[in-house]
């Protein structure tokens, strides 16, 4: 498979002294782990908190390959549960105060490059888009999100089962999967032009969205011409502006590229006489 990964991350207008989100992209021979994370403003250091569940998740993706095991068969669901088990006990490591410390919700995509499986969990709200269809987790459970660094040992099956949301399916051809943050959701409710989903599926779904000189634009060019009010079908809109921070992947996965390098590969070549 071959991955084209095109990232965003902007601090919003409410946030003026940190960035409250981050994300992180790792890839090996085995599977691709992209996840954005956000941190609670109500918690303390909360853009430490985001950064930090980041690099306890890059250390969780380096040494993963122990618990790749074939002869289990492993579920693309058991691989995203062990996975964001395993950062659950790099966070179980740190001090800090329950409650009020490291709440950072997460979005995670994870790819089984081998079986080409993708799982989505939402460890909290945020949103994302799996070709074409767009899914917004936000404020679920009674306005409540429930932070992975509050999780006790028992109820983190639970907790992974019943309040986390799950998504998985099996790689198409020329397929495009984004994960966000819910910043995405103060350009819908808050700053939101006469068509308030309109920003989320320009940066989902571009093609689908905009005439065809934006199709390869990066994510970033596609931000700056938005909030600036230069795109189509915003004749009303002096531009949008977001409140809180955006963080985007977005993974397109070309499998017919791919599979056509392999084979050009593995044929055999006679040179000419």
């Amino acid at each position: 498979m071959n991955f084209n990964i095109d990232t965003l991350i902007k601090m919003g207008k409410a946030h003026s002294l940190h960035c409250e989100d981050d994300y992180i992209v790792v890839e090996n021979d085995n599977f691709l782990v992209a996840a954005v994370f956000d941190g609670c403003s109500s918690g303390v250091d909360s853009h430490y908190a985001s950064t930090k569940h980041k690099y306890l998740m890059k250390e969780v993706a380096e040494n993963f390959n122990w618990l790749w095991d074939y002869k289990k068969k492993h579920t693309i669901k058991d691989n995203v549960f062990y996975f964001v088990f395993s950062v659950y006990n790099e966070l179980k490591g740190e001090k800090y105060e329950v409650n009020k410390e490291m709440l950072s919700t997460i979005v995670l995509l994870f790819i089984n490059k081998h079986t080409n499986e993708y799982g989505i969990v939402f460890c909290g709200d945020g949103c994302c888009s799996i070709n074409g269809e767009n899914i917004s987790v936000h404020d679920e459970h009674g306005n409540a999100v429930w932070y992975l660094s509050t999780v006790t040992d028992k109820q983190f099956e639970e907790y992974f089962e019943n309040y986390c949301h799950y998504y998985e399916g099996v790689i198409d051809n020329n397929m495009e999967i984004a994960i966000s943050s819910d910043g995405i959701e103060s350009f819908m409710t808050k700053y939101g032009s006469y068509n308030k989903e309109y920003p989320q599926d320009i940066f989902f779904n571009t093609k689908n969205s905009l005439p065809e000189k934006y199709h390869n634009w990066k994510l970033e060019r596609l931000y700056n011409v938005l909030t600036k009010g230069k795109l189509p079908n915003m004749e009303n809109d002096e531009g949008l502006s977001n409140i809180d921070d955006l963080t985007i992947i977005k993974v397109k996965i070309d499998k017919d590229k791919t599979d056509e390098v392999a084979w050009f590969c593995k044929k055999e070549w006679t040179p000419f006489k």
